[in-house]
This record gives C-alpha cells, sequence and structure tokens, in this order.
C-alpha cells in the first residue's frame, strides 16, 4: 500500500514537472516569434523609407515666382531667379541661389544686350568686337543695381544608411527698376573706353530699344544654372 502510494506521488510530481516545462518553453517560444516580428516589421518600415525625402518645414506658401532660371519682367520691373537644391544649410543655400541668379541675369542679358546694341550700331562703323566689350561691361554693370526682393524655402528631411538628415532647397528673387537698369547700362557706356565710337545718335537708339523693353511683362529668358 505504501508502495502505491509512493509511485503515485512520484508519478503526479512527474506530470507537474513535465507541463511546468512545456508551459516555459511555449512562453518562451511566443515571446522570440513576438520580438522577431516587431524587428522585421521595423526592418521593412526603415528599408522601405530607406533614402525617401519629405517636407518637413517651409518658409510660407510656394510662391508662383518660382521658376528655374528665369528672368522675366513685370509691371515695370526687372526680375531673376536663382535656386539652390539640398544645401547643407539655410543661410548658404539663399547665398548661393542670390548668386546664381545674378548669373542667369548675366547670360540672359548678354543676348539681348547684343542684339540692341548691334542695332543701334547700324550704319555707325562700331566695330562687332567693340560691341561684344560693351555688352559684356553692361550686362555686369546691371548686375550691380540688382536688390533682393523675396525667398523661399523647403527644409527636407531624408533617412540614409547614417542616420536622418537634413537639406534645404533655397529659392532667391532679385530685381531692378527700370530706372536703375537705365542708369547701369548709361553708366557702363559712359565708362567705355573708345568713348568716340559711341554717337549720340547710338545711345538714344538705345535708351528708346530699352524703355520698350520694359513696357510689357514678359519672360526675357530661361537659361541653366550652373551645377
Amino acid at each position: 500500500m505504501c508502495k502505491s502510494k509512493k509511485f503515485m506521488g512520484h508519478g503526479v510530481r512527474s506530470t507537474t514537472l513535465r507541463i511546468s516545462l512545456l508551459f516555459v518553453f511555449t512562453v518562451s517560444v511566443l515571446s522570440l516569434a513576438g520580438c522577431g516580428g516587431a524587428g522585421g516589421v521595423g526592418h521593412a518600415l526603415y528599408s522601405k523609407n530607406l533614402g525617401k525625402e519629405k517636407i518637413i518645414d517651409r518658409s510660407d506658401n510656394k510662391p508662383n515666382w518660382i521658376k528655374k532660371g528665369a528672368v522675366f519682367i513685370k509691371h515695370g520691373t526687372m526680375y531673376a531667379v536663382g535656386t539652390l537644391t539640398d544645401a547643407p544649410n539655410l543661410s548658404m543655400g539663399m547665398r548661393v541661389a542670390q548668386k546664381r541668379a545674378q548669373v542667369v541675369i548675366v547670360e540672359s542679358l548678354k543676348e539681348h544686350l547684343q542684339a540692341t546694341y548691334s542695332e543701334a550700331a547700324e550704319g555707325l562703323g562700331i566695330d562687332q568686337l567693340d560691341l561684344q566689350t560693351m555688352t559684356f561691361s553692361s550686362a555686369e554693370a546691371v548686375v550691380t543695381g540688382f536688390f533682393p526682393s523675396d525667398q523661399y524655402y523647403e527644409k527636407k528631411q531624408s533617412l540614409g544608411l547614417g542616420g536622418t538628415f537634413y537639406k534645404y532647397d533655397c529659392y532667391a528673387l532679385i530685381e531692378i527698376t527700370q530706372e536703375n537698369y537705365l542708369k547701369a547700362l548709361d553708366g557702363a557706356l559712359n565708362g567705355y573706353k573708345k568713348k568716340a565710337v559711341l554717337s549720340d545718335d547710338f545711345r538714344k537708339k538705345v535708351d528708346s530699344r530699352e524703355k520698350d523693353f520694359f513696357e510689357k511683362d514678359r519672360l526675357i529668358n530661361n537659361v541653366t544654372e550652373p551645377q
């Protein structure tokens, strides 16, 4: 009788031990599965978003004047737009954008002023090399008369292998009035070394053509900005 009770007690303990071990094993497996699942989802999301950009801030509503490389006239004022995308910081981005606006002015006006000076010089015996020199110096002079008019930026966030990065797309608008534009041209022509070739007739034709140039709103040119 005692042996039977002893045997039964041993059997109960063995059964209880097996149940306990099974419970621990089951919990462990479920825990590992849960961790692995969460990690898998997190890794999948990370991989999916890697390299993607999103705008997290902007200076204002995106203005209508933004058009890369544009030089245009509106209401008697000439404007130029410069841009820099993916700038590492805002202040540097805006400085470069303004410089690029000046570059597109020079490139756009050289072609325009070349045509103006060539037409005004007809029958006056002015050498083509002189006209080219005057064109470049005049375009450079006009640039100095431009002033900042407006600016806009977008702050972007992207996820890379090294972590989270921030970059800026910067846009700068600069302007010059018709009055200051004509003054800049006049100053450039006054400073030309070979003043003898610049007759009063030539100056009057240039002044008349450039005043007409400002009469209508127009897109002067779209040029490729420096990379």
